[in-house]
C-alpha cells in the first residue's frame, strides 16, 4: 500500500515539474508570457460555464457574469489578452474549449481599444513558439480586418510603431508585409520616418505610385498585363537605396511576390544590405529564379 502511495506521489510531482517546465518554455520563447494563476483559473471557469450554457445547463446571465469576473482579474483589460493567448495554447487540442475561447475573447477585445491590444500582444510575434505566434497573429488579424477600407488597415499600428521608431520591431514589420505590403509601407513611412526628414513627402508619394499601380492591376481583368510601369521601377530603385532596412525589405518582398519587377540593378543594390532579413528574401528570390529558369529549359527527346 505504501509503495502505491509513494508511486502516486512521485507521478503527481513529475506532472507538476512537467507543467512548470512547459510554462518556462512558453516564458522563454514567448517574451515573458507567464501564466497568471488567477486569470487562467477564471478562463477555465468561464469556458466551463459557456460550455454548460450550450448544453442549456447554465444561463446567458451566468456566462456574462463570469466574463465580467474575468475582466476584473486585471485593472487593465488589455493585460488579459496575453493570458487569453496562453490559455488558448494550453487547450488548443480541445476543439469545444477552443471555440468557447473565441467567443470569450471577442467580448474581451471589444472592451479594449485596438491600440492597447497591439501594445499588449505585438511583442509576442517575436516568439519561437509557433502556437503562441499563430494565436498572436490571429488577434492582430482581427484588428487589421476591422477597417472598412484597405487604406486604413494598418493605421491602428502606427502609434506602436512611432514609439519604437529608433528600434523598429522586425517581427511586426514582417507580419505587416505578409498581409498588404503596399498599405503597410505607407503606415511605416508615416510612423518611422521623422517629420523633419525632407524625403518623407517623396517617400509617401512613391509609395502611393506603387500602391495605385498594384490596385489597378488587381482590378484589371484582361491578360496579359500591361508593360511594367517605369514610375514603379524608379520608385523601387529609390527605395532600395534608402538606409532603412525595413524599406529595403519592402522592395525585396515586392520583388519576391512580383518577379517581373526585378532588375539586375535592383538585385545588386539589395545585396548591399547589411540586414539579414533583407538578404534572406534576396536569397529566396535568386533561388526561385534558378528554379524557374531550370524549368524553362527544353527537354531534348531521345532519338
Amino acid at each position: 500500500m505504501k509503495t502505491k502511495v509513494r508511486l502516486i506521489i512521485e507521478i503527481v510531482l513529475f506532472m507538476c515539474l512537467l507543467h512548470v517546465a512547459n510554462a518556462e518554455q512558453i516564458n522563454k520563447d514567448g517574451k515573458q508570457l507567464v501564466a497568471e494563476p488567477e486569470v487562467q483559473e477564471q478562463f477555465e471557469q468561464t469556458t466551463s460555464i459557456l460550455l454548460r450554457h450550450w448544453k442549456k445547463q447554465a444561463s446567458e446571465e451566468d456566462v456574462m457574469k463570469s466574463i465580467e469576473k474575468l475582466k476584473s482579474t486585471q485593472s487593465n483589460i488589455a493585460e488579459i489578452i496575453p493570458q487569453l493567448i496562453l490559455y488558448r495554447v494550453t487547450i488548443i487540442k480541445d476543439e469545444k474549449k477552443y471555440h468557447a475561447t473565441m467567443i470569450i475573447g471577442s467580448f474581451l477585445i471589444k472592451s479594449v481599444s485596438d491600440t492597447n491590444i497591439i501594445e499588449a500582444v505585438a511583442m509576442y510575434l517575436e516568439t519561437d513558439n509557433p502556437t503562441v505566434y499563430d494565436e498572436t497573429r490571429e488577434i492582430l488579424d482581427g484588428i487589421r480586418g476591422n477597417s472598412k477600407i484597405a487604406e486604413g488597415y494598418y493605421q491602428p499600428f502606427e502609434a506602436y510603431l512611432t514609439a519604437r521608431k529608433y528600434d523598429p520591431p522586425k517581427a511586426l514589420i514582417e507580419y505587416m508585409y505578409s498581409g498588404l505590403p503596399d498599405e503597410a509601407l505607407k503606415s511605416l513611412i508615416l510612423s518611422l520616418v521623422n517629420d523633419n526628414d525632407k524625403a518623407k513627402t517623396n517617400l509617401i508619394e512613391s509609395a502611393e505610385i506603387i500602391r495605385s499601380d498594384s490596385k489597378a492591376k488587381k482590378h484589371r481583368l484582361s491578360k496579359p498585363l500591361p508593360p511594367i510601369n517605369t514610375n514603379v521601377t524608379n520608385a523601387l530603385s529609390n527605395f532600395s537605396k534608402r538606409p532603412e532596412w525595413w524599406i529595403q525589405l519592402y522592395v525585396a518582398e515586392k520583388i519576391k511576390k512580383n518577379p517581373e519587377l526585378s532588375t539586375p540593378e535592383l538585385m545588386k543594390q539589395l545585396k548591399k544590405s547589411d540586414n539579414t532579413a533583407v538578404l534572406d528574401v534576396v536569397h529566396e528570390i535568386e533561388k526561385n529564379n534558378k528554379y524557374e529558369n531550370k524549368s524553362k529549359i527544353p527537354v531534348q527527346e531521345s532519338e
